[in-house]
Formats: structure tokens, sequence, C-alpha cells
């Protein structure tokens, strides 16, 4: 997916009309272009994330989304799912009470893992180090 001069950019795999917003942790959003209506931030409430309707999203994850799966370490967070799409669930991050943070962030399926019994989320340590800064320390959200 290419970014073009213009507020309009076409992917380049399917050569669809898409917008790209940015998302409240940063991040480059491709949206598509029919459910863009002003907006800066991407909102998964109003918009649809290309990669959920890219014909050609098999490839593209194929290509450049294949993960070693299970040479991933994982880490127990005190989160909570706050919303979803086809790619990513949005984590709310939860204080040691368990009252809502000001945190929060994005994460690929790929990279998240959900034990229902324990009612538990795990999140890949290798994504969680790449989003820790000096803004966003996540580190203090494991158990």
């Amino acid at each position: 997916m290419s970014i073009e001069n213009n507020n309009i950019a076409h992917c380049k795999w399917c050569n669809a009309e898409i917008k790209w917003l940015k998302t409240r942790a940063g991040k480059k959003m491709p949206i598509d272009y029919e459910t863009y209506t002003g907006e800066l931030e991407y909102d998964h409430t109003k918009h649809t994330s290309h990669f959920a309707t890219c014909p050609n999203a098999k490839q593209v994850k194929e290509q450049y989304g294949k993960k070693e799966f299970d040479k991933t370490s994982y880490s127990r967070y005190r989160c909570r799912i706050m919303g979803t799409n086809d790619a990513s669930y949005d984590i709310k991050f939860l204080n040691e009470d368990g009252t809502d943070s000001d945190k929060w962030t994005i994460v690929p399926f790929s990279q998240i893992k959900i034990d229902k019994e324990t009612n538990s989320i795990y999140l890949a340590d290798w994504l969680m180090k790449k989003k820790e800064s000096k803004e966003n320390d996540y580190s203090k959200f494991k158990y």
C-alpha cells in the first residue's frame, strides 16, 4: 500500500482507493476511502480497515506478516479488550486495583493469546518491548 501526494492513496496490492489515518497509538492505518468522513484519527466504529477488505490480504500477510508463532514468548498483562476489527484488538490496560488506566494499544490477532478458562490475556513480548517508550511503559501492567 503506497501513500500518494494527495489525500487519496491506492493499495499497491489491489489498487483500491484508501486513506491513511493515524491510530491513537500514532501508527498509520489504511482505511477504505468510502468510509472516510474527514477525521484525522482512525476509529474502528466509523472506519473500515483496508486490511479487512483487501482481496489480496492473505498474500500480503504471507509475505510481510508471517512470524514464527511458536518461537514467540508471551507475558500475562492486566488488560481488557475494548474492541476489535478483522485484524486486531484494541487493548485497554488496567491499574492494579482493576480500574482502567489511560494506557491502551492495538495488538494484531497473531500477537495475542487468550486463556478463556482463566480469562487471562497474554501479549507477545517482542511486540510489547517494541511499543515501550518513555511515554508508554507497558511493563508495569504485567502480572
